[in-house]
């Protein structure tokens, strides 16, 4: 698309040509009066829509571009008889997509690594929801057959939605699924048991979903607290669950009976590994190694008084840690956890909200930034301006990155495609192997987008 400012039946005109076309042939030339810089407005930002749309894999953002072509030509047509020009550049500022790309922040151009990591689709879970909600716990489940089995599922998405619903992605397709299972709060985490999915809530119960039927089967209660994390023994039998107040609850996987309980102090996140039970407690400045049995402290480990987010245990024995307020990931022996760590990786977020290994690399999901531009434009440089007319405008801008770490040279890449806090991740193997992992990215984009999941491909980069 391109613009003309020229004197044609004393009117300005507005000259739409196809890119594809030899020359630039002209398709359209429509000679308008007094709207040409309104309706140039309008077309350019369902245009950079479309553009954004492409190269995110993300379809939902033309649908989210006309709605704001509606919303800048309802500003302008309500102002314009008492505002005039003033109207038209306060709705100027309001056209996001414009801003962006006029403003070189979208990061889509210049973020080399970000092609390289095969970005595959972007799904939005809130499809056919009246209002967005918050994704807080994500679930990968393969469609290989269960216990013996000659029927096979389907390879399924689960999310867990920030107002109690679990909605369900056919990972194949990757279309919606009508039916949800309902939670009276906010789901917190997801964990594959057996032939169940098991949804931790903010409303104190653990929900067994029926993965083949995805209709919730029973309720696992006794946790008197938020249910913010769960995890499984190695053989699968025991099953672990831990609410915001520190109490640790053991389930036989089998019956879903309760084995027993145990109190910390303030847990977040736990996981087994080695026969004994990680959590990162005491109000997220501790990590601590307890008995999977009774609960007994084994190994309790700090840095500083500083404050976790999370948490892994690496395939080569390496206790990995994310702060909450510092881009710095503190990597450790896990059998000899001196005060100094083995390595200190420094990255560009403010802090790290997630952790997962993939192969050889970990990928940890940053807290967002906010980057701002101002821009002055001038009458010579920008045709659309009125003669002697100067506007300054400033766009400000939430950007998270994703930190991809090797864990033999420990060298970063990172990846710039997203907006707002990366909030959880998964991985999600391929149905005839383990050759291509895609990874399964919640994140919420800024300027006013659907929260949305971004899948990537695992393959190194080149």
């Amino acid at each position: 698309m391109s613009y003309f400012s020229v004197l044609s039946r004393n009117s300005d005109t507005l000259n739409i040509t196809n890119k594809g076309e030899i020359n630039g042939k002209k398709i359209f030339i429509a000679y308008l009066s007094t709207d040409r810089n309104l309706w140039y407005m309008l077309i350019d930002e369902m245009w950079k829509g479309k553009q954004w749309a492409d190269k995110t894999r993300e379809p939902g953002v033309v649908q989210q571009a006309a709605q704001n072509v509606l919303l800048l030509d309802a500003v302008v047509r309500s102002l314009q008889d008492n505002c005039g020009q003033k109207a038209q550049e306060g709705a100027n500022m309001l056209a996001y997509f414009r801003n962006i790309f006029d403003n070189g922040i979208h990061g889509l151009n210049k973020n080399k690594n970000f092609g390289s990591q095969k970005l595959v689709h972007r799904i939005n879970p809130n499809e056919k929801e009246p209002e967005k909600q918050t994704i807080e716990s994500l679930l990968y489940t393969s469609g290989y057959a269960c216990d013996g089995s000659d029927e096979t599922e389907m390879p399924k998405l689960w999310c867990g939605m920030g107002r109690g619903k679990v909605r369900v992605f056919d990972a194949s397709s990757w279309k919606l699924f009508d039916s949800t299972v309902n939670a009276i709060d906010r789901v917190l985490c997801l964990m594959k048991v057996g032939q169940n999915v098991w949804a931790g809530s903010r409303d104190h119960i653990i929900y067994v979903i029926d993965i083949k039927t995805r209709q919730c089967n029973q309720k696992l209660e006794g946790h008197t607290d938020m249910v913010c994390d769960m995890t499984m023994s190695t053989d699968g039998k025991i099953a672990y669950s831990a609410s915001l107040s520190g109490e640790i609850i053991v389930w036989n996987t089998t019956n879903f009976s309760k084995v027993n309980n145990f109190i910390l102090k303030t847990v977040s996140a736990i996981c087994c590994h080695d026969g004994l039970l990680w959590c990162c407690a005491n109000n997220k400045r501790t990590i601590v190694a307890v008995n999977q049995c009774n609960g007994g402290l084994m190994v309790s480990h700090s840095y500083n008084n500083r404050e976790f987010d999370c948490f892994l245990i690496s395939s080569t024995n390496e206790l990995w840690v994310g702060f909450k307020h510092i881009g710095e990931v503190c990597i450790w022996n896990i059998n000899n956890l001196n005060k100094v760590p083995l390595r200190t990786i420094k990255v560009t977020s403010r802090g790290i909200n997630c952790m997962i290994q993939v192969g050889n690399r970990i990928w940890a999901g940053g807290k967002s930034s906010t980057v701002s531009s101002s821009r002055l434009q001038e009458t010579e440089k920008q045709p659309l301006k009125d003669k002697d007319n100067t506007t300054s405008s400033t766009v400000a801008l939430s950007v998270a990155k994703l930190h991809i770490i090797e864990t033999r040279e420990y060298t970063v890449k990172d990846i710039e495609a997203h907006g707002d806090s990366i909030r959880c991740m998964c991985t999600a193997e391929n149905r005839v192997g383990i050759r291509e992992v895609k990874i399964a990215v919640f994140v919420k984009l800024a300027g006013g987008l659907m929260p949305v999941l971004t899948l990537f491909s695992s393959q190194p980069c080149r």
